[in-house]
């Protein structure tokens, strides 16, 4: 029980940090000020912009997870396989796919979510 509090709060934590991050975007994503213009060539791209560095975060974040997830659900098959039928590690091997299930699933929707956001803010 205590894996799937930390699961849910890890999952909590991802959500407020992707609406504390998107407000950040458009912040960052505004016009620039005509006084700045004036000593720089506004017309001509500087660099990438905020949201493309943070849509780069997330991807290489889910890439992480997932295989992370896949690592997890490999462990859990052979935890099953080898529990020999000890009611235990039965249990143990399917909390360990229960939570790595839960966990991929919480990085989908949050990468669903951010990209939600910056297509909304841009």
């Amino acid at each position: 029980m205590n894996k799937l509090k930390q699961i849910i709060l890890s999952g909590l934590v991802l959500f407020a940090a992707t609406f504390t991050v998107a407000p950040l975007a458009t912040v960052y994503a505004a016009e620039p000020i005509d006084e700045a213009c004036a000593a720089i060539d506004c017309d001509k791209p500087t660099g990438l912009k905020l949201n493309e560095v943070i849509k780069t975060i997330i991807e290489i974040l889910a890439f992480v997870i997932a295989v992370v997830a896949v690592i997890m659900i490999m462990i859990s098959g052979f935890k099953y396989v080898t529990a020999s039928g000890d009611s235990t590690k039965v249990a143990s091997a399917k909390n360990t796919l229960v939570y790595a299930v839960i966990g991929l699933f919480i990085a989908a929707v949050a990468q669903v979510i951010v990209k939600y956001v910056i297509g909304t803010t841009t």
